[in-house]
């Protein structure tokens, strides 16, 4: 399995939504969150840590396919959000297992299944 995520504007997700459409997605997840904008902004230092003063509303967008479907997925992200994306930077991730981390009926241990 593999992981893509970006930030875009949230009225593109529609539209990003609309273009992977036929190819084969496992899962699509928008958060909302905010990006903050460093170029050419006014940075303020609280803490010892450099914070932009101006955050931008996005949205980021995660996907999830099959690995055999990454490239195509890739391809049909990089030639549809060029000017959507709101950061340079799409993350590709690859999953090797998933678990299921539950409470035990007993509520005494952590159950974890494969």
């Amino acid at each position: 399995m593999v992981k893509i995520e970006f930030l875009t504007r949230p009225f593109f997700v529609g539209d990003i939504n609309e273009k992977l459409h036929g190819i084969s997605i496992l899962e699509f997840i928008v958060s909302d969150t905010k990006y903050a904008r460093h170029r050419g902004l006014p940075v303020d230092v609280v803490r010892g840590v450099e914070c932009a003063s101006e955050f931008a509303h996005c949205a980021k967008v995660e996907i999830y396919t099959r690995a055999s479907a990454a490239s195509s997925v890739i391809a049909a992200l990089s030639t549809n959000i060029g000017h959507r994306s709101i950061a340079e930077t799409m993350i590709v991730s690859a999953i090797d297992a998933t678990f299921e981390i539950g409470l035990a009926s007993d509520g005494d241990h952590t159950e974890v299944a494969a």
